[in-house]
């Protein structure tokens, strides 16, 4: 799934996962639809991608990044990941009570240095999934999930 840089430790990133080298596929993709469909570079792409009912490459990204996490937080991936992302702290300090983090199933964000801690999945796996809204994030079936994440705009 991951790759290990030199500059990242044992933190494994998803290739391409830099927003300039995201940026470049975009374009790339956009150009490549306009050439296939015989469209104006001056034209915008959203309308052409609507119109071809095409999801946008940043959507697509941030689906399987989500789904990723989903099965991290719901222990269906590789015990190797499952570690990446935690719950909010589940019990409030010594009270016993859940606090609203538990409730609606947000991650804490890791701080992780330099460039390449924007980039690893444990931060940006954990930004996307707590944009999510949280009648997603509570699902505990992966085709519902998968479902709802497709119709909801994350």
């Amino acid at each position: 799934i991951g790759q290990v840089g030199p500059d990242q430790g044992d933190e494994p990133s998803f290739p391409g996962m830099l927003q300039s080298r995201l940026n470049k596929l975009i374009r790339l993709s956009e150009s490549g639809i306009r050439a296939v469909f015989r469209v104006h570079a001056r034209v915008p792409s959203g309308p052409l991608f609507r119109r071809l009912q095409l999801p946008q490459l940043d959507t697509v990204y941030r689906e399987k990044i989500a789904t990723f996490v989903f099965r991290c937080v719901r222990s269906l991936a590789s015990p190797l990941f499952l570690d990446f992302f935690q719950l909010v702290s589940s019990v409030a300090s010594g009270t016993g009570r859940a606090t609203r983090g538990q409730e609606s199933c947000l991650l804490s964000i890791p701080f992780l240095p330099g460039p390449a801690g924007r980039t690893a999945i444990r931060f940006v796996g954990s930004v996307v999934w707590n944009a999510l809204p949280p009648s997603i994030r509570l699902l505990t079936d992966k085709a519902e999930f998968q479902k709802l994440l497709k119709t909801t705009r994350c």
